[in-house]
Formats: C-alpha cells, sequence, structure tokens
C-alpha cells in the first residue's frame, strides 16, 4: 500500500470515530416550587434534570431557626427513583413533608441535593428563606 493512501485510511478510520465519550454527568434540581402548606403536610414541587434521564435519589434537609432537619421520608413521589428530563426545565415530583415539628410563621430554608444512580452528586439547590404559611411561588 503507499504511503499516501495508508494515511488517507487512517485518518478516514479516524474520522468514523471522533472519540469522544461522555462521561456520566451529573443531575441538577433546577427549580424548587411551589411550596404549599397543606392539612397533610409541606407539599414541595422539585424540577429535576439528568443528561442521561437516569433515576434521582434526592438529599433533602429542612433549616429553621437554626435547626436542620434531614429528611429521610416523604409521601407524594418520595425521595427515591425519581424520573428526570434532558429538557432544560426537569421533570416536576412532588413530595410531603410533616410540617407539624416547623413553626408556620418562621423562616425555612429547603436544602435539595440530586443523586443519580451512578452516584454522582448534584449542586445543592438552596430555596431562599419563606414562611410554612406563606410557602413559595411556582417558579
Amino acid at each position: 500500500m503507499r504511503p499516501a493512501l495508508a494515511v488517507f485510511c487512517l485518518f478516514t478510520a479516524l474520522a468514523c470515530d471522533n472519540g469522544v465519550v461522555v462521561l456520566n454527568v451529573a443531575p441538577a434540581v433546577t427549580a424548587v416550587g411551589p411550596v404549599v402548606s397543606e392539612a397533610d403536610g409541606l407539599h414541595v414541587f422539585v424540577w429535576l434534570r439528568d443528561h442521561e434521564r437516569q433515576p434521582i435519589e434526592l438529599g433533602v434537609v429542612l433549616t429553621q431557626n437554626g435547626a436542620a432537619s434531614a429528611i429521610v421520608r416523604a409521601g407524594g413521589h418520595g425521595l427515591t427513583g425519581l424520573t428526570s428530563s434532558r429538557e432544560e426545565t426537569g421533570e416536576p415530583h412532588e413530595f410531603i413533608v410533616d410540617s407539624a415539628d416547623f413553626d408556620p410563621a418562621l423562616p425555612l430554608v429547603l436544602r435539595v441535593t440530586p443523586v443519580d444512580t451512578e452516584g454522582a452528586a448534584g449542586v445543592v439547590f438552596v430555596t431562599p428563606e419563606f414562611a410554612v404559611q406563606d410557602g413559595l411561588p411556582t417558579p
């Protein structure tokens, strides 16, 4: 084989495979809201985005008056196995937590951390302070 032809074949073969490997991209909470206080608890809507559309587990911490409480169980869609979307807005989910332990008039902050099935943790989403009785609007 001629050297020029060999080089051409080599470049042609390389052009067919761009060699780009996409590693797991960490999931993201794109928004939190609305948050609404109902008789059965605090209804929290969270929007999840993941490039690979993997199931997401949420780590949720509520802080009020300097005391942080990790939420380990929640109603609604729950905190594990949540679907995700590649769309910028993400996939909406609702979880419900017992709000009896929180003063409805004092400011509350939610910190939500998404983790995908490969263990990649996204950036912690922190809400602005809000009172349980006032909630948060739809993003």
